[in-house]
């Protein structure tokens, strides 16, 4: 069995799984160490731009979206996050009526 690594060269691995575009695999090892270091915030936000990267190689943009916001949370000043969500397209609309009550009462076709 290999020796465990201890967490600062756990986080420099999966730094350069992410360098390597491995996004999967580096979002995995930043989660086992958030799990692991539920104080450490960094592997946090690590592991959800990993997680977004993901999302974006698969085409899910609303996903990749919500995670870059989650990184973001942790830390406002993370500035992969910030690049990375300022080139994503719009948020589609996917709401012909509105919210929720705008569907339930009709208001934008002027109906109560």
């Amino acid at each position: 069995m290999a020796p465990s690594l201890d967490p600062e060269e756990a986080f420099e691995a999966a730094l350069e799984l992410c360098r390597r575009r491995k996004w999967a695999e580096g979002r995995k090892a930043f989660q086992d160490l958030a799990i692991g270091n539920s104080k450490e915030k960094r592997f946090r936000i690590h592991m959800h731009y990993a997680w977004a990267k993901e999302y974006l190689d698969l085409g899910r943009t609303e996903e990749a979206r919500s995670e870059l916001r989650r990184a973001l949370s942790l830390d406002a000043d993370f500035r992969p996050a910030e690049r990375t969500l300022a080139e994503l397209p719009p948020p589609r609309d996917d709401k012909p009526y509105g919210g929720l009550f705008s569907k339930l009462f009709r208001m934008n076709q002027g109906h109560y």
